[in-house]
């Protein structure tokens, strides 16, 4: 018999620029990453720049060098679930 366990978490981030909600499977990247595209798609790469300064103020330096490259931004967005997600 074999038994597969999926957790997944729900995230979103909403504010004045850009807003996601999505079901985070953990140790399941490529799949997270493809819903999270999917459902930023409506927002330009400008929006979610704003958004993430809001969210993460104090990493305005390193959002300035990524700010115009959209897969960068996706990838921080990733990285900061990844982080929260593991303190759980």
């Amino acid at each position: 018999m074999s038994i597969d366990v999926n957790i997944s978490y729900n995230v979103s981030i909403t504010n004045r620029h850009f807003s996601f909600y999505i079901d985070y499977y953990q140790y399941v990247d490529q799949l997270n990453k493809d819903n999270l595209t999917e459902d930023l798609e409506d927002y330009s790469t400008e929006k979610l720049y704003l958004g993430l300064c809001e969210e993460f103020p104090e990493e305005k330096e390193e959002l300035k060098e990524i700010r115009d490259d959209r897969d960068a931004l996706i990838y921080f967005i990733m990285n900061k679930i990844d982080a929260e997600i593991s303190d759980i």
